[in-house]
């Protein structure tokens, strides 16, 4: 389906966008919902924050929800990784090494995961992190 690049809305047969009045050869079309919410899980946070920019991305609740959802878990992410990482350098240096191969395993299966379930249309709110991104969103 397109959409009008300037305010998002849907378009319908016509020249012209019924909300903001362009003309149809402005258009593009428009990333299926689950595609662009599924997208935001892409570790490097730069995805899910360019889609809270993007119109008419921005526009749409469930996109926004996964993509504060993802920002989220990424920066819980870094920040877990940050603060074992001091705990473990400073007290068992060696246990550290296996540990977080463990906790980058089970980021990435749970990254998987997400982007799996998100294409597939089902939302699934994380724990804290997925109420807050209601919220947010």
């Amino acid at each position: 389906m397109p959409f009008c690049t300037h305010c998002g809305s849907q378009l319908s047969e016509g020249d012209l966008c019924p909300t903001c009045g362009r003309k149809a050869d402005q258009f593009r079309p428009q990333l299926p919902v689950n595609t662009a919410a599924a997208l935001c899980y892409i570790p490097g946070l730069v995805l899910a924050i360019m889609f809270l920019w993007w119109n008419p991305y921005r526009r749409q609740k469930i996109i926004r929800f996964h993509a504060w959802q993802a920002i989220l878990l990424q920066s819980f992410w870094i920040a877990v990784v940050v603060v074992i990482g001091m705990l473990f350098s400073l007290f068992a240096a060696p246990l550290w090494f296996f540990i977080e191969r463990l906790l980058h395993l089970a980021f990435i299966l749970l990254t998987a995961f997400m982007i799996i379930q998100t294409y597939r249309n089902q939302t699934v709110v994380l724990p804290y992190l997925g109420a807050f991104a209601e919220k947010s969103s």
